[in-house]
C-alpha cells in the first residue's frame, strides 16, 4: 500500500477533482421555463489529494497510478 509522505496515512485511494459541464435543454412553454438535463461533459483530471490530510499529492494521472500501484514512492 502507498503511504502519504505528508501525513503518514496508508492510502488506498486518492481524491480527484474534475470540472464538469452540465448541458441542459432549455424551453419555454406557456410562459414557463423548463430545464431538462441533457448531458454531462467531464473535463481533464485535476488534483489528486490524500483522503486523510487533503494535501495535493499529484496533478498527473500517470503519477497517481504509479503511486497507488506501488510502482513509485511519493517523492
Amino acid at each position: 500500500m502507498a503511504i502519504c509522505r505528508l501525513c503518514g496515512a496508508t492510502v488506498e485511494h486518492l481524491r480527484n477533482y474534475q470540472s464538469v459541464v452540465d448541458v441542459f435543454l432549455f424551453t419555454v412553454e406557456s410562459g414557463e421555463e423548463h430545464w431538462e438535463e441533457y448531458d454531462k461533459i467531464a473535463g481533464e483530471a485535476g488534483d489528486f489529494e490524500c483522503p486523510e490530510c487533503q494535501n495535493v499529492l499529484f496533478t498527473d494521472t500517470a503519477e497517481a497510478i504509479a503511486f497507488l500501484s506501488g510502482e513509485e514512492a511519493l517523492k
